[in-house]
């Protein structure tokens, strides 16, 4: 019993001192998702944890019937009063009829080793982090091996205003940064099957992104150039071509940022993507591009 207080009082001391809070919960280990080392580890621990705590439990039973157990004195006592008392077994009866110390300590045990499995499982428990928002890019095989691209892709897909102003003052936004993130650590990606893809990303899906993250669909080809897919008018053209060079080669055709959210109508439960990834991942397998804006 002392054994387990010092264990219990020890690791008490040490979470406080990581966290700085005794009210605060303490991670002390943490692992790829993709993995099931969390997982192994929150299975061991709870096997150490249901050991220790039938140790205690174990202990805990074993003094209660050493304090429920009347000494000679007592059932002399108890006899003078024309009563009786269990010997033998744990009773009731007994922790009325002894002192009031050893009432006080059986019932402190009791209370204490009674819940004591449900409170040591709950006090270790694992978390596993969900993304709700992802990169979303659709590149030729090229961009996988470091062939030049150029931003926003030769869809000339952009969400607003700004994004254009932002390309025209070649001004860093956080969908330039994380492409730039992406194309330098694309190499390293694992290959999704088609199936496998689309059940992870499907939009219906509101369980979040535990295993991976941003995504990009690789399409046949070496590339794509602005002046393949559009025939711009000649003041569009003007205006994009120090952005996206009408007859260079890029190795991105669209990106996007995209984001998983539920909502509650009517009393049903749904789940989405934003509205300008939706086009990405149409159920019949097509793509749709939408003639560029003009700003």
């Amino acid at each position: 019993m002392s054994v387990s207080m010092v264990v219990l009082i020890a690791f008490l001391a040490v979470a406080i001192s990581e966290t700085g809070d005794i009210k605060q919960a303490w991670k002390f280990y943490e692992s790829d998702c993709r993995h099931d080392n969390t997982k192994n580890m929150n299975t061991l621990l709870h096997l150490l944890i249901n050991a220790l705590s039938a140790v205690i439990l174990a202990s805990s039973n074993f003094f209660m019937q050493v304090l429920n157990a009347p000494s000679r004195r007592e059932v002399d006592a108890v006899h003078a009063r024309g009563k009786w008392l269990d010997i033998g077994i744990p009773s009731w009866r007994n922790a009325f009829y002894l002192s009031r110390f050893k009432l006080a300590a059986w019932i402190s045990l009791c209370l204490t080793s009674i819940p004591i499995h449900k409170l040591f499982n709950s006090s270790v428990f694992q978390m596993t982090s969900r993304f709700g928002d992802f990169g979303l890019y659709v590149a030729s095989e090229s961009f996988l091996k470091g062939e030049p691209y150029i931003f926003p892709g030769a869809s000339l897909y952009i969400k607003d205003d700004w994004d254009f102003v932002d390309l025209k003052t070649e001004r860093t936004s956080a969908a330039r940064s994380n492409l730039s993130t992406t194309a330098a650590k694309v190499s390293e990606w694992e290959r999704l099957d088609a199936i496998q893809c689309q059940n992870m990303y499907r939009p219906g899906l509101c369980t979040g992104l535990r295993d991976y993250h941003d995504v990009v669909l690789v399409v046949d080809g070496p590339g794509w150039t602005r002046d393949d897919l559009w025939n711009l008018s000649m003041i569009a053209d003007r205006l994009w071509e120090p952005v996206v060079p009408r007859y260079d080669l890029n190795s991105l055709l669209m990106q996007d940022q995209c984001n998983m959210s539920g909502n509650t109508w009517n009393g049903v439960s749904e789940c989405g993507v934003s509205r300008s990834c939706r086009q990405f991942r149409r159920r019949d397998g097509e793509m749709r591009i939408s003639e560029p804006e003009i700003p």
